[in-house]
């Protein structure tokens, strides 16, 4: 709920986005989880805005680090 605004404020900056919605995620949880679906959902915001598509959360796998991005995918 508050990594909303993060999206709109990297708006010029992904990379810096992600980093600014993991430091917001860990302020009140420690699991990486969170994390990762706090930079999905502002990568969906942000492409959202940008492109007006509903591309951003799959994009925003890009973000995430490299051994998270299969979590919870599916298998194979």
């Amino acid at each position: 709920m508050r990594t909303g605004i993060v999206a709109l404020a990297y708006l010029d900056d992904a990379k810096a986005m992600a980093e600014a919605a993991t430091l917001v995620s860990e302020l009140t949880h420690a699991d990486p989880d969170c994390a990762d679906a706090c930079v999905l959902g502002c990568s969906g915001i942000r492409m959202a805005v940008l492109d007006g598509s509903f591309d951003g959360v799959r994009a925003g796998l890009e973000l995430l680090p490299e051994g998270r991005r299969a979590v919870g995918g599916p298998a194979g």
